[in-house]
């Protein structure tokens, strides 16, 4: 009989929601940052402040990992991308 694996709770989140927590674990590992600069396509950068990041719209979603529900949430990084000038797509 061959296990069968499962996977992590990390490879079960959806890409968009990794990309947000990385990007808050930038945004708090700089310290008292209080400012984020999205550079675009075309090597133009915007700064956008903690505050206008605080202002968009935030996501909560709601995993199982062993058994227990868990959640997370935040400022989708796509919206974040937009603010800076990014074209997705």
């Amino acid at each position: 009989m061959t296990p069968t694996l499962r996977p992590t709770s990390w490879q079960r989140l959806p890409p968009v929601l990794v990309l947000v927590l990385v990007a808050w674990a930038a945004i708090v590992g700089a310290g008292n940052a209080q400012e984020i600069a999205v550079q675009n396509e075309l090597g133009a950068s915007v700064k956008i402040t903690a505050a206008e990041i605080a202002a968009l719209p935030h996501q909560e979603i709601a995993l199982e990992d062993h058994g227990k529900i868990v959640r997370f949430g935040g400022v989708p990084l796509r919206l974040v991308l937009e603010k800076g000038g990014i074209t997705l797509g």
